[in-house]
């Protein structure tokens, strides 16, 4: 499957999902559920990493339909969920938050790995202020 998801840490506070390759929205929908399962298994706040940039998106369906139906469904103690992404996703991720502006509190958008672990960091650091 070109979606792996996982524990991206010890604590399981971080879920990650790895996009490769070419993928359908059937295996993002069956990825996004496995995340809302694993988010469900604990009781504290869970953010979570799309690392989208090395994968192609599919070109039938909507984008925005999809991400939408998935993201309402995270469970509550969804953070955020930090989106790594090209610049055509990126520009998406701006449509998309203006569209559905509460399922937009919850995303971010980034270039790299490591600037998505720097985001969800000062979220982390905005709730223990």
């Amino acid at each position: 499957m070109p979606i792996h998801i996982k524990w991206d840490n010890d604590e399981k506070t971080i879920l990650r999902y790895d996009f490769e390759g070419r993928w359908t929205w059937d295996e993002y929908f069956s990825v996004m559920k496995q995340l809302t399962a694993m988010m469900a298994s604990v009781e504290y706040r869970v953010d979570a990493i799309a690392n989208m940039k090395p994968g192609i998106m599919p070109t039938s369906g909507s984008a925005m339909s999809s991400a939408r139906t998935a993201l309402r469904k995270l469970p509550p103690n969804c953070g955020v969920v930090v989106v790594v992404t090209n610049s055509f996703i990126s520009a998406m991720l701006s449509v998309f938050k203006q569209f559905d502006r509460e399922i937009g509190k919850m995303l971010r958008g980034t270039t790299s790995l490591e600037e998505a672990y720097q985001v969800i960091q000062q979220e982390r650091d905005k709730i223990s202020a």
